[in-house]
């Protein structure tokens, strides 16, 4: 072949390839186009059918340590659980659907869940019972918790596994209700789908009656963030906010600041009232909660033979309360309201309409954003200051909790079918509802989806925020305070210590008397 005709047929290859390339590049889906994730949840379950299975060959793959001839004979495992409705937060469903999927129906979690249950009842040769007994609001916590006591008090063998509410499950193991899950059969805490800090943070000498990890879906989707409305932000001027988080510079005084400068009167009537712009709304309530674990000040810290000792009485608390007392109060463009049905609602439509710049909520919020038109972000809750080494966050205290009740007949069967449900929730449940459902399907640019890294990387635990009840709701102090729009933490805390040390003590006394 000549020399002229071979550099012909390598002009026609090389045409072929960017023809190949720009028709590749025309197709290719636009990045910031609110549309292009139309047809997300057929393709990742194509995808998941297609990979299902060679996955255990994936070079990231973690396998658990239960041994490959378990059979439980058809056993049943049953999951008591909450049942959905929680229209206080419009999140009711997802404490239903971490527990069970009836059938596949195409939608993404669903499906997940769906797979993860059919998977380990094949793997264990178990039948998974689910059991929802009341709904997911605050009003029928007790409830819950209730048919909880009466049935173990009571000797019976109804369920093998409890999920139940963050806030009471605590005061339900103090009373002797769910077994010590350290050195549990088969439960590897070890293992990534467990939380360590959840762990360190709630055992107490020694011994754990709690458990927390990804088999509890309802805790990504309650861990808080701040949301903020893009095109506000550009009306404003703003610096890029997302290079302000991961500069280290997103603190409180930051927020505070933005928050002053985007106030706008929009009715010119020289008053802050609902119909104006505001840098900041927020309802006061668990949203003022958060700060204890953004501001990263602890309630109670371990000492060294395991026990909590009180840890709020500090000059960090002190002037965490006066500061933010000035941010609610003394802000102009920072609108503080009453935590209820109402104003949550109201909010929503507030910043789904453009007023509202930064609304601290949890990560479930972006359900319901999803149906707005809204061009909305995700940010981490603000550092306390520049020198707080990371970003931090806790979750709204209505996500679940899991415990094994004392009344549980069969231990082996318990422990594997946990770490086995734990395990492929973090192989493939935790990755639909967080790579797919929060970070493809909801959030509408890339920036967000890497503040969500952020956001999950910082969810922290602390014994005596999640023992309030027994210690006096001293976590509840910080927003009481400022519902009363007082600021004079260091009085207040003088005035109540002595109740808060007698309540820990009385906790601490509690787990100790524990037959197990």
């Amino acid at each position: 072949m000549n020399a002229k005709k071979l550099l012909s047929l390598l002009s026609v290859f090389i045409l072929v390839i960017l023809l190949i390339l720009v028709f590749s590049s025309c197709n290719k889906p636009d990045s910031d186009s609110k549309n292009n994730i139309t047809d997300i949840d057929s393709q990742t379950n194509e995808s998941a059918d297609e990979n299902a299975g060679d996955k255990e060959t994936q070079p990231d793959y973690i396998s658990d340590n239960l041994p490959d001839n378990l059979d439980f004979g058809g056993a049943e495992f049953r999951i008591l659980h909450r049942n959905g409705n929680n229209g206080y937060y419009g999140d009711g469903d997802v404490f239903e659907i971490e527990v069970f999927a009836e059938t596949e129906n195409a939608d993404i979690i669903n499906d997940a869940i769906y797979r993860r249950n059919k998977t380990i009842e094949e793997k264990l040769n178990i039948k998974i019972k689910h059991i929802g007994i009341v709904d997911a609001s605050w009003e029928h916590a007790y409830d819950f918790f209730n048919y909880i006591k009466k049935s173990v008090s009571a000797g019976d063998d109804e369920f093998d596994v409890a999920l139940g509410y963050a806030a009471l499950m605590p005061n339900y193991a103090m009373q002797g209700l769910f077994l010590n899950v350290n050195g549990f059969p088969y439960i590897d805490y070890e293992k990534p789908w467990w939380s360590s800090n959840f762990k360190d943070e709630m055992s107490i000498g020694g011994k754990s009656y709690l458990l927390e990890g990804d088999y509890a879906l309802s805790l990504l989707a309650r861990a808080m963030c701040v949301f903020y409305n893009k095109d506000y932000a550009k009306s404003l001027g703003l610096e890029n906010l997302y290079q302000t988080v991961l500069g280290g510079g997103w603190t409180l005084d930051k927020m505070s600041e933005i928050s002053k400068s985007a106030y706008i009167d929009l009715n010119g009537n020289g008053q802050k009232d609902p119909e104006d712009r505001f840098g900041t709304t927020i309802t006061i309530g668990t949203y003022i909660d958060n700060l204890w674990f953004a501001f990263d000040q602890p309630v109670t810290v371990m000492d060294s033979d395991g026990y909590p000792v009180l840890a709020a009485n500090t000059e960090k608390m002190a002037e965490m309360v006066s500061k933010t007392y000035d941010f609610l109060y003394n802000n102009e463009g920072v609108n503080a309201l009453v935590e209820n049905l109402e104003e949550e609602m109201n909010c929503l439509n507030y910043f789904s309409a453009g007023n509202i710049l930064f609304w601290p909520n949890t990560l479930y919020k972006n359900v319901m954003l999803r149906a707005t038109e809204t061009d909305y972000g995700i940010l981490p809750y603000p550092k306390w200051n520049k020198e707080q080494e990371r970003y931090m966050t806790g979750a709204q205290d209505n996500f679940s909790i899991i415990a094994i009740p004392i009344t549980c007949p069969n231990a082996e069967l318990a422990g594997a079918a946990l770490e086995a449900l734990a395990a492929e929730s973090y192989r493939s449940v935790t990755p639909a509802y967080y790579e797919i459902a929060l970070k493809t399907k909801y959030l509408r640019d890339d920036e967000s989806a890497m503040m969500l890294d952020i956001i999950r990387d910082g969810i922290s635990f602390n014994f005596g925020a999640y023992h309030t009840d027994s210690i006096g709701d001293l976590r509840l102090q910080y927003r009481f305070l400022m519902s009363d729009k007082k600021s004079d933490w260091v009085s207040f805390y003088e005035k109540n210590e002595n109740k808060y040390q007698k309540g820990l003590e009385k906790t601490i006394n509690s787990y100790m008397n524990l037959e197990q």
